[in-house]
Parts: structure tokens; C-alpha cells; sequence
């Protein structure tokens, strides 16, 4: 999906624009959703909804989607009730509609409730259900700029919490919204120092891994509109723990296009310079007990 696709239907709307949702233009669904809405069934609407999603699919209809979580979102009352049900679907396509609601009603400047629901579903292992996430808060942040990610950075406090806020505000469609470095760098350094002090039981849980991996991405996609993103990574050139060092060695060299091969060279040789020696062999004191093969 384009993030910057000319089709965006008119019902997503930047902030301040109040006009109301248009009517979507299926008829036959657009009287399931009355149905639904006054009480009825919903087995037709999400039968219709999945049929138009594309998915699962090389080219789903995610700007269709967009345009159904929109119309909901308007609603109040038996609304609640279809989004509840669209967030509890096992189906992708369903799913990506009720984050549609919360985008929708998140964009507000100051909304925190619907933006704490997209932030507490971020936790999702299903990759396809975190995509979905993050193009609900690229949505948002693109709406809210600055104020939006200062209000995501606390609620971003577990790992794939993190790598999902971390992936929407890296994302071009955001970065050229916002005009504050610190919208960024402020989350990727709570994210940054919460995955270097990880315990050593966490190395193999889902969100540290992602977290770790997405680090040199995202901050090669920072680095291209915020400058001071490299002066950020020089600052952990120091940092001990060899995971962290593994992220910002990778790091390194995705900037070498900004930097240039002449400081992106210096940054390696820097690093590798602050590496610990490795043990001496011959201090290490040998046990007098054998390991059972037991254990």
C-alpha cells in the first residue's frame, strides 16, 4: 500500500476538517451497516466487508477498508458494538477495520482513549494484525504530527509496543510532519536503553528480536530527515553490552550513504575500539565438578 496513495478516500481526513463521513458507495453494504447498526445481524456486513478487503491477496483494499472504518467511526451507540466484534475477528480483513475506527477517531489533536486502544493491540504477534497497526498510527501521527508522538512515547513501554510506534513514525508519510527530532529520537532512546538493560530471559521473546532488528532501519529512515539522528548513534558508539553493539554496528553501516564512507568508516573503528578485550584464558579458574549431561 502507497502512503502517500492520490485514492485516500475523503473521509480520512487531516485534522480540523470536520466534514462528515460520505456514504459509502456500495449500497448493499452500506444497508447491512443500517441492519447492523439498528441491532441486526452483522454476519452480512462482515460477510460483504471481507469480500471487498482483497484479503488475503498481493493488492488488498486497504483504502476501501479505510473508507468502512471511517463510516463506523461516526457511529455511537451500536457502533461500539461493530467495533468490538471487528476487533475480536479472527479475520484480518475485519480486524483492519475496526483499527480503521480507532485512526479515525484518534486523528483529533488531544484524543488519547481510541490512541491507547491502537497502542494496546500494538502487542499483537501476528505480524499481519502489527502491520495493521502501524498504518492506523501512520495515519494518526500524519494527523497530529509532534503532539500525536508525544502522547504514543509513554504508551509505547513494552518491545513491540515500541517497534510498532517506532515503525509508524519512522515512516516517511510522519517524518515529514514532524519538526521536532525529539518526536523521534525521544522514543528510540526509551526503546534503545529499555532493549540494552533487557534481561538475558528476554533475548528470545518476539519483541525484543524485532526490536533489535527494526533499530538500523529506522534509524537510517530518521537520519534522512532529521540530521542529528548520527550524532544520537555516535552517542552509544560506548555502550558495552554486545547485542547493543551488534544494533549499532548495522546502524553504522545503513548510514553510510549519509555519512559518507570516510565517517561511517571512523564511527566502525571507533566502536570496535571501545569493544572489551576478551578474557585472558589462562585466568579463567576451571571448575572441579563436571556438568551432568542431565542438565
Amino acid at each position: 500500500m502507497a502512503a502517500n496513495s492520490p485514492h485516500r478516500p475523503p473521509s480520512l481526513r487531516e485534522e480540523g476538517d470536520s466534514a462528515e463521513p460520505e456514504r459509502l458507495k456500495s449500497d448493499r453494504i452500506e444497508a447491512a451497516l443500517t441492519t447492523a447498526l439498528e441491532g441486526g445481524s452483522t454476519k452480512l456486513l462482515f460477510d460483504l466487508l471481507d469480500r471487498a478487503s482483497g484479503m488475503p491477496g498481493p493488492r488488498p483494499h486497504t483504502d476501501v477498508l479505510r473508507a468502512f472504518g471511517a463510516r463506523i467511526a461516526a457511529e455511537k451507540g451500536a457502533g461500539e458494538e461493530i467495533l468490538a466484534e471487528l476487533l475480536e475477528s479472527k479475520k484480518t480483513s475485519l480486524f483492519y477495520v475496526g483499527v480503521m475506527v480507532l485512526a479515525e477517531r484518534a486523528i483529533k489533536s488531544g484524543e488519547k482513549r481510541a490512541l491507547g486502544q491502537l497502542m494496546d493491540l500494538a502487542e499483537d504477534e501476528r505480524k499481519e494484525r502489527r502491520d495493521a497497526i502501524t498504518d492506523a498510527l501512520v495515519i494518526v501521527l500524519a494527523a497530529r504530527s509532534d503532539e500525536g508522538a508525544r502522547v504514543v512515547r509513554p504508551l509505547a513501554d513494552g518491545y513491540l509496543h515500541a517497534y510498532v510506534a517506532l515503525e509508524a513514525l519512522t515512516n516517511a508519510r510522519v517524518l515529514e510532519k514532524l519538526s521536532e527530532s525529539d518526536s523521534v529520537l525521544g522514543l528510540m532512546s526509551d526503546a534503545f536503553a529499555s532493549a540494552d538493560e533487557a534481561p538475558r530471559a528476554a533475548d528470545r521473546s518476539q519483541g525484543l528480536r524485532l526490536l533489535r532488528l527494526g533499530f538500523p532501519k529506522q534509524i537510517a529512515r530518521a537520519s534522512v530527515r532529521f540530521a542529528d539522528t548520527a550524532d544520537w548513534l555516535k552517542e552509544r558508539l560506548d555502550w558495552p553490552r554486545p547485542d547493543t553493539r551488534e544494533v549499532v554496528a548495522e546502524a553504522i553501516r545503513g548510514l553510510r550513504k549519509v555519512l559518507g564512507e570516510a565517517e561511517a568508516d571512523r564511527l566502525r573503528i571507533e566502536l570496535e575500539g571501545n569493544a572489551k578485550p576478551p578474557r585472558d584464558p589462562s585466568r579463567i579458574v576451571k571448575g572441579t565438578r563436571k556438568r551432568s549431561r542431565g542438565r
